[in-house]
């Protein structure tokens, strides 16, 4: 939290407190409403249920194609590479238009094909959000010879829907749950393991960032090998994480 204080002397910054009591639903609804208001004060705009629910049902639209492109990656031979995925769903965030997101993600899903190392080590990998470290832990597991046929993380996991039918009556409350849902707030043992055994994964990388304390959980699966790796977003340790990427899909 204390640098988030310090970025406050340099930009504006609202804090999510996230839920901590039993009616996590209830809370975050209730923070939603918060930030909603402030963002009304801070840009002089309106902020409506109809408008919500409108860009709720744009956004599972996108949410649907996004889990068809991740559906591909576990697929049996796999019609997605692990690397590509995150290229394609990271390159989409910058894509400000939202028909032509959904237009070049679904040329993307038309046009997939088996994908390179299809026969090789099926790999899933776990923790933080990997935007930013794309070539120094993904690209490295695929051109070592492995297949990532699955994310579970914030960012490229199959990701929850709003719900819609919730979104009619009460758009703030279909936002809570869809939030309460994100993998990093329920990651658990047991849904990594469940991940692996609907995937047919060899092997799990779980990745955990210094700066982030809900991602730095370690794992110890017994029925498949596992990889904990601590990092950051500089290349300090690239070399070294490389050389055990080496020596973990060695085995």
């Amino acid at each position: 939290m204390q640098i988030y204080q310090l970025f406050k002397k340099l930009k504006n910054v609202y804090i999510i407190q996230l839920p901590q009591g039993s009616n996590a639903d209830a809370e975050m609804e209730a923070e939603l409403r918060k930030l909603a208001s402030f963002l009304t004060d801070r840009f002089n705009c309106r902020i409506d249920d109809q408008a919500l629910r409108q860009q709720i049902i744009k956004s599972n639209q996108q949410m649907r194609l996004q889990n068809e492109l991740a559906m591909l990656c576990r697929a049996n031979p796999p019609r997605l590479g692990g690397y590509n995925l995150a290229k394609i769903l990271d390159g989409a965030e910058f894509i400000f238009d939202q028909q032509d997101k959904l237009q070049k993600l679904n040329s993307v899903i038309d046009q997939a094909s088996v994908a390179p190392n299809s026969s090789e080590k099926r790999v899933v990998v776990s923790g933080c959000g990997l935007n930013g470290l794309i070539d120094k832990i993904i690209k490295p597991v695929e051109d070592l010879g492995a297949h990532i046929v699955a994310f579970d993380n914030c960012r490229w996991g199959l990701s929850p829907l709003c719900d819609e039918n919730i979104a009619q009556t009460n758009p703030w409350q279909a936002l809570a749950k869809k939030y309460n849902n994100i993998n990093c707030l329920q990651r658990q043992n047991d849904s990594i393991a469940k991940l692996i055994a609907d995937t047919n994964a060899q092997a799990l990388i779980n990745v955990g960032l210094s700066c982030c304390s809900v991602c730095q959980i370690a794992y110890d699966h017994k029925q498949i090998p596992t990889l904990n790796i601590l990092t950051d977003y500089t290349d300090d340790d690239k070399d070294k994480i490389k050389d055990r990427l080496v020596a973990f899909l060695a085995n």
